[in-house]
């Protein structure tokens, strides 16, 4: 494969696509993704309105109320469940379909003029100015490249602590990292 740059990477990695991990990614980039308040807090929104709607007519002995509302709080928590749950299950599902890199090893480097995952079907170059700030978390390091959207770098990748340790350093000294829930899994 054809390389834009000959410069050595200062940290580099190889790893499968792995459908679990993948899962967790999903997870990890909405969990450090910028997202509207209202948007972070809809499942307790929508969990105490489902409890509300079945409680107030209990609570003032409306029984017919109970049995009107008791449908709209089970679709409110479906509605809650099919988005926090099977949305990461059906992407993870439906994304060796669309990327034909899953079967081939991705390659993550970080030089001093970005960061490069690349397989046996693409080479993406995300340059330092691109990344707006970057997130380590116990499983990966996310690049974010706008307020939704991040490159990664699995840490299972990298070879021990000291190349994690490495790797820290060296995105710290060109994008602003943000530590969270470091070395929980």
């Amino acid at each position: 494969m054809q390389t834009l740059t000959t410069e050595t990477p200062a940290v580099s990695a190889s790893f499968m696509w792995d459908p679990a991990e993948h899962r967790r990614l999903l997870r990890a980039i909405t969990r450090h993704a910028k997202l509207p308040g209202w948007y972070r807090h809809s499942g307790v929104l929508l969990y105490a309105a489902a409890a509300l709607s079945v409680l107030l007519p209990m609570l003032t002995g409306n029984w017919e109320g109970v049995r009107a509302s008791f449908p709209w709080a089970l679709v409110l928590a479906f509605w809650l469940a099919l988005f926090r749950v099977l949305t990461p299950w059906l992407a993870v599902r439906s994304y060796p379909k669309q990327h034909p890199c899953v079967s081939s090893p991705f390659h993550v480097s970080l030089t001093d003029e970005g960061v490069r995952t690349t397989c046996d079907h693409s080479d993406v170059l995300v340059k330092w100015d691109g990344v707006r700030w970057a997130v380590e978390t116990g499983d990966f390091f996310l690049f974010f490249v706008s307020d939704r959207c991040a490159h990664y770098l699995p840490v299972r990748a990298l070879e021990g602590p000291a190349a994690v340790e490495r790797a820290r350093d060296f995105i710290l000294r060109h994008a602003p990292l943000r530590r969270a829930d470091a070395g929980k899994r």
